[in-house]
């Protein structure tokens, strides 16, 4: 049986290609929250319009309650085969925010 995940924070992403925003969760174990301290990506693959442009507009780790990871939950996994957080559930992702301005092309 899998041992069941538990996210405790979550970081803003947001894409210079389509302006699209939104909130990935962090597994408990990742960005200073247990003792591996791993990071997570700066830059991921965009989940709306699949440019590699999606960066960590916050810079910080928002905190929330302990909650169970859902599969509906965009969200970077201790991997113990990586150095750093691996992004899942990536085409669950719902925008939160649209940015406009200049640098956005659509």
């Amino acid at each position: 049986m899998a041992k069941r995940k538990y996210v405790n924070g979550y970081m803003i992403y947001g894409c210079d290609d389509c302006g699209k925003g939104f909130k990935m969760y962090l597994e408990e174990t990742l960005e200073n929250g247990g003792p591996t301290q791993k990071p997570v990506p700066f830059v991921i693959q965009c989940p709306f319009c699949k440019g590699h442009n999606c960066k960590d507009v916050g810079f910080r780790k928002f905190n929330t309650d302990k909650m169970r990871l859902r599969p509906n939950m965009p969200a970077f996994v201790d991997d113990p085969n990586d150095d750093c957080g691996k992004p899942v559930n990536m085409n669950k992702a719902v925008p939160e925010y649209f940015r406009r301005d200049q640098n956005v092309q659509g």
